[in-house]
């Protein structure tokens, strides 16, 4: 039996909705040969840190309403071949978590990431506490087989400057699509490939992004608030050109500011889920 995510939705978003009528309420349900994980939206992933969440041990996770949790692949990354690649049985077993949907991007999707080394052709840069590494098409390939996540994000040139330059980011929007198709091509067993809606500040390269990767069969989109504006509506008028593009009935997780209105903002507007890093921002003040 293969694994399928749905997406169903009870209310239709237009681009230019404005009010808290126009939530994209509806439920996401990921069908499993080992059972059925449903989610109500709009929604949280639990926010992790090396696999675990903060503050609570599994056994209390467990007595939460939690069903999916976020996985930042980087923090697995300090040694230049993780043994977590050799475990058997994929990252729900290694982490415990096999009642859970996990989701799974390279980045920490709740952090504004410096640029630490320049992305090429070839890789993204990482930095981890056992220092910068280079992470390929190959070895994220290696990853999804290995770890067989139940949402991988895709490799994406996500460019964190406030006004980068056009050719930039018309470098960083190629990017993307190569390694969609790449992250696509090589897919195996139950993962679902969500890809990364880039083009930063420019509206055209956001247009060419978001078409090249809603004609690509893709499970979700993710949009990544970082370095598009300092406040929430210019965040939010960025990413609407690009959903304009891509099809309603996909799924949407959205990266970017947790603090007070943005966050009402951005879910009225675009998103069935976002990370929940808020809870553990509390914990740790």
């Amino acid at each position: 039996m293969a694994s399928t995510l749905t997406y169903t939705l009870r209310k239709a978003s237009s681009a230019t909705a404005t009010t808290a009528t126009d939530l994209r309420r509806g439920s996401l349900t990921l069908v499993k040969p080992d059972g059925t994980i449903t989610l109500e939206t709009p929604n949280c992933l639990a926010y992790t840190v090396r696999g675990t969440v903060p503050h609570l041990t599994p056994d209390n996770l467990r007595l939460l309403p939690c069903e999916a949790v976020q996985i930042t692949l980087e923090q697995f990354f300090e040694e230049a071949s993780p043994s977590s690649l050799k475990y058997p049985g994929g990252l729900h077993k290694f982490l415990h978590m096999e009642p859970y949907l996990l989701y799974t991007d390279l980045r920490d999707p709740t952090s504004h990431h410096p640029t630490v080394s320049a992305n090429t052709d070839k890789f993204v840069s990482v930095t981890t506490h056992g220092g910068v590494r280079q992470v390929t098409s190959g070895l994220y390939a290696e990853v999804m087989s290995a770890y067989q996540p139940d949402v991988l994000v895709s490799l994406a040139d996500v460019v964190m400057d406030e006004r980068p330059s056009l050719k930039r980011v018309r470098k960083s929007v190629d990017r993307t699509g190569k390694w969609l198709d790449e992250a696509l091509k090589a897919r195996k067993g139950t993962t679902h490939i969500f890809a990364v809606l880039v083009g930063s500040h420019i509206k055209d390269e956001r247009i060419r992004a978001a078409q090249m990767a809603a004609t690509r069969g893709v499970g979700g989109f993710v949009l990544n608030a970082h370095g598009l504006g300092t406040t929430a509506q210019e965040r939010v008028d960025h990413l609407k050109v690009s959903l304009v593009e891509v099809p309603e009935e996909k799924p949407r997780v959205a990266y970017g500011r947790e603090e007070g209105s943005p966050v009402v903002v951005v879910v009225m507007v675009v998103v069935v889920v976002m990370i929940g890093r808020l809870g553990y921002k509390v914990g740790l003040e």
